[in-house]
């Protein structure tokens, strides 16, 4: 991509983006498969005195399978041309019966911090380290993963 780059910015300097847009979830199995999912829900803020992104996943996806037995780590991809044609098809397809990546074809850029790739092209990507997992309640069952945001691209030209 001519005049492509990826810098390292604060993790706030892009919230109310990071808010508005819809984010595809990067995770990583022990074996090196990567599964991508669309996540709507998504928090971003300091817990414990640490960036802290939290994400819900319901145990029947297979990203939940990844998370638990995988890369104890994930990157969340926000905004650009790229995320949103992949969105609807990353939010309906199984990771259990497609490879994401390759059907989709996004291209990846290895993870500086945890080895979690993230998608090229996605205008944020927030690097996170999970330290901390709970259930979520009564409401529905999801389990919440926070990840300690541990390094935060941005990547232009923005489309």
């Amino acid at each position: 991509m001519p005049g492509y780059s990826c810098e390292s910015f604060d993790f706030y300097d892009h919230l109310d983006e990071f808010v508005k847009e819809t984010g595809v979830l990067a995770c990583m199995a022990l074996d090196g498969r990567v599964n991508l999912i669309t996540i709507g829900w998504k928090l971003i803020g300091l817990l414990w005195s640490r960036p802290i992104i939290t994400v819900a996943i319901h145990p029947d996806r297979y990203s939940y399978e990844v998370l638990e037995n995988g890369v104890p780590a994930f990157t969340v991809n926000v905004g650009g041309k790229v995320i949103r044609d992949i969105a609807g098809y990353c939010g309906e397809v199984s990771g259990r019966d497609v490879d994401k990546v390759a059907e989709t074809g996004v291209k990846l850029i290895p993870g500086e911090s945890t080895g979690v790739p993230f998608i090229k092209g996605a205008h944020l990507a927030y690097e996170c380290k999970i330290i901390h997992t709970a259930d979520s309640g009564g409401i529905t069952a999801h389990k919440l993963y926070f990840g300690e945001i541990q390094d935060c691209f941005v990547q232009e030209p923005r489309e």
